[in-house]
């Protein structure tokens, strides 16, 4: 796990989600901002909490960390195509 990743999941149990539903979290998450951005942070809140994830309110920071997440994974894939 990188440091970015762990940053992120180490963020997101400290504000009480349970490790177990982080994948799926990030799964509707990163779903939910491709096929409706852009949004704002609250729109974005809003729609999460509509899919049933209303005990956890996403704030700035940890929707950086999982953007510089995604971010540094489609980096890394586009390397292995590459053959690099």
């Amino acid at each position: 796990m990188d440091c970015i990743t762990k940053t992120l999941v180490e963020r997101l149990v400290g504000k009480g989600m349970e490790i177990s539903s982080i994948p799926n979290y990030l799964k509707i998450l990163v779903i939910t901002l491709a096929a409706n951005a852009p949004l704002s942070l609250q729109e974005l809140n809003m729609r999460i909490e509509s899919l049933g994830w209303d005990d956890f309110e996403l704030d700035n920071h940890t929707l950086q960390l999982v953007m510089a997440v995604f971010e540094n994974y489609d980096s890394r894939e586009s390397e292995i195509r590459r053959g690099l």
